[in-house]
């Protein structure tokens, strides 16, 4: 590192900034700033006047250790020179074996356990054993490589609903254009979506208006389609649906669509009021798709 970098890191962290605003304003990582955080506390450089009182070749000492100095580096100025070759290594047959994916399970399933935690171990087991531990760095990358490797699919939601449990109702929001006779007569459909929240399986229906009859037929074919009856509908505060819902109190459900659902033998429970569905369960359809499950269930109801 150049001498000047370390020393403005140095004043940085001694002037209480935050490891994160270093990282960003220096550009280094954050093991890098702990470490040199470390030794400026260990030989008691507590005050930018002190670190000011030494000079580079000293400073290169504290932070490296007796072998470190500071050599010229040409155009660039200078650097500093730790005493060891880069490319040395440690033998591996005198390493501390570890057993990375065992490890990785072992800090999955203990929520309070450290990746420092399991390295501080790591060092005491060596250090019983008479073998070399891993370096840290080697150690943390080895372990993360195992934690990335048993990690899942990346999904956007868990499952949190039993099957056959919720049917989600709501609409779409936009109307689409649509000849509904010989004449070409062309009116605004709303679409009807709905969706299994433990599967998130769809199917969606053009419908003239949002009316109580029009949202029960809609409900209707949907079923049939489904082959199956849910215990609950989830739904939205629409109109068609509720007649009122005051925040902290139960709905007070559409009469004639808490009577289609009754005869159903299926219950309703009402969005919490200045909410929408979409915060329950939010889920990806394309507008293509959307379509397309909707014209196969295209209701001419006039």
């Amino acid at each position: 590192m150049d001498p000047n970098q370390l020393r403005a890191i140095c004043r940085d962290l001694l002037s209480g900034l935050s490891y994160n605003k270093v990282k960003t304003l220096r550009k280094v990582a954050k093991s890098t700033l702990q470490n040199i955080k470390s030794k400026l506390a260990e030989k008691g450089i507590s005050s930018n006047a002190e670190l000011n009182a030494i000079s580079d070749a000293e400073l290169a000492v504290v932070m490296y250790g007796s072998d470190a100095r500071v050599v010229p580096a040409g155009r660039r100025g200078t650097r500093i020179k730790t005493g060891h070759r880069s490319f040395s290594r440690i033998d591996d047959t005198k390493l501390m074996p570890v057993d990375f994916p065992a490890v990785a399970r072992e800090f999955a399933d203990n929520s309070r356990l450290t990746k420092e935690d399991l390295y501080k171990r790591h060092v005491l087991q060596a250090a019983e054993t008479g073998l070399e531990p891993y370096k840290r760095t080697a150690f943390l990358k080895r372990l993360n490589a195992c934690i990335s490797n048993s990690k899942g699919p990346d999904v956007y939601m868990h499952r949190e609903h039993a099957w056959c449990d919720e049917l989600q109702i709501d609409w779409c929001g936009d109307t689409f254009p649509i000849i509904c006779d010989n004449k070409g007569t062309v009116r605004n459909y709303n679409i009807i979506v709905m969706a299994w929240s433990a599967s998130y399986y769809f199917t969606a229906a053009f419908v003239p208006d949002m009316t109580t009859k029009t949202t029960c037929e809609a409900l209707r074919e949907a079923l049939l389609f489904f082959n199956c009856l849910p215990l609950r509908f989830v739904i939205d505060n629409a109109k068609a649906l509720v007649t009122k819902h005051s925040k902290g109190h139960e709905a007070i459900l559409n009469e004639k669509f808490s009577y289609f659902a009754s005869r159903c033998g299926i219950a309703v429970d009402a969005n919490p009021p200045y909410t929408r569905l979409s915060n329950q369960s939010k889920i990806k359809i394309s507008q293509e798709t959307l379509i397309l499950q909707a014209s196969r269930l295209f209701l001419i109801l006039e």
